[in-house]
């Protein structure tokens, strides 16, 4: 029975979770036209989160593996501080980079931007899993 219980909220999480990711991309396209500086903000924001996500939820970055003796809040704090981090400072670009229309500008925040990000990520890269 407890495998059934499992199984049910298992699905239940995921159907939800599928659900809000659909609602939330649609609500997201809806201000690609009226709206593009919120746009390129949030979906900015939103692949540095998942980049995060992916380098925090592998524990690859240092300070993302958690004890087993640590509570489930001080384990969810550890794995999630990167992604955020990673979100704001890549929304701050995305952010930068839909306020001009100037190519060279441009050119020079995305590279400032992005390499200041790879650079952070790199600095906090766990030794051991450094190619």
């Amino acid at each position: 029975m407890d495998k059934i219980i499992s199984t049910l909220i298992t699905v239940v999480v995921a159907v939800g979770a599928s659900g809000a990711l659909w609602i939330g991309a649609n609500l997201l396209f809806n201000q690609a036209r009226g709206r593009w500086k919120l746009f390129s903000t949030v979906a900015a924001g939103a692949v540095g989160f998942f980049v995060g996500m992916l380098l925090s939820g592998n524990r690859a970055i240092s300070g993302s593996v958690a004890d087993e003796a640590d509570s489930a809040l001080a384990k969810f704090g550890q794995w999630v501080w990167f992604p955020l981090l990673l979100a704001a400072v890549c929304a701050v670009i995305g952010g930068v980079l839909s306020a001009t229309d100037d190519a060279r500008l441009r050119m020079i925040a995305g590279v400032a931007g992005l390499g200041g990000a790879g650079v952070l990520t790199g600095v906090l890269l766990r030794a051991e899993v450094r190619p």
